[in-house]
């Protein structure tokens, strides 16, 4: 599986998601999910892990 850089640093990978975008993303992969297998199936789908969705510290505003 593909993992997504963690930095928030500016990256020469043109789709590199930000923290915020993994967070909004995996927020609404959850919402839309019909049980708990089709939301880790779909996250997975966009290379996205269950823990993207965690608010450990919240996304800058924006």
């Amino acid at each position: 599986m593909r993992r997504v850089r963690q930095s928030e640093e500016p990256s020469s990978d043109p789709v590199a998601l930000t923290r915020d975008q993994r967070f909004r993303g995996a927020r609404l992969v959850a919402s839309a999910a019909n049980d708990a297998e089709d939301c880790a199936l779909l996250l997975a789908v966009l290379g996205l892990e269950p823990a993207d969705g965690l608010a450990g510290t919240p996304p800058p505003p924006g």
